[in-house]
């Protein structure tokens, strides 16, 4: 957790510079990279997460990793394009993809929990189908 929150302070303030002092965006717009860099992880990560459990995502014979990894980054880059205006153009994503990569720490941070809640209700879901539906015995 403290290296998530680490990754998030450093990778917003290196984003800030980029936009302030490079790309001479303005305070708000910074700011609102930032957010939509987070939010399009806190998205990609629980879409990524549910789709990997679906039997049209494992029958591919491509290795697990390369899988989820590059339905990660197409969530996550696609989601940051359409939100954040300034990832619009090819220097501003060029400028600010790294940093805004690193300011994802917070929705790390967010996502633990967000997960926990997933796993307990498919728990609560697995527990109550077995209740009502009984092992026949042979």
């Amino acid at each position: 957790m403290k290296a998530a929150i680490l990754s998030g302070l450093l990778g917003s303030f290196l984003s800030t510079a980029a936009g302030l002092r490079i790309l001479n965006l303005s305070w708000d717009e910074v700011l609102f990279c930032i957010f939509s860099s987070n939010v399009a992880a806190l998205i990609g990560l629980t879409l990524t997460l549910q789709i990997e459990k679906t039997s049209w995502f494992k029958k591919p014979k491509i290795p697990s990793a390369l899988k989820t990894w590059s339905l990660l980054v197409a969530f996550y880059l696609g989601i940051s394009v359409i939100l954040a205006t300034p990832l619009q153009s090819v220097d501003g994503f060029f400028i600010l993809v790294l940093p805004l990569i690193l300011s994802t720490g917070f929705s790390l941070v967010l996502f633990g929990p967000i997960q926990d809640y997933l796993i307990r209700r498919q728990q609560r879901k697995d527990i109550a189908y077995d209740r009502d539906h009984p092992a026949q015995q042979i």
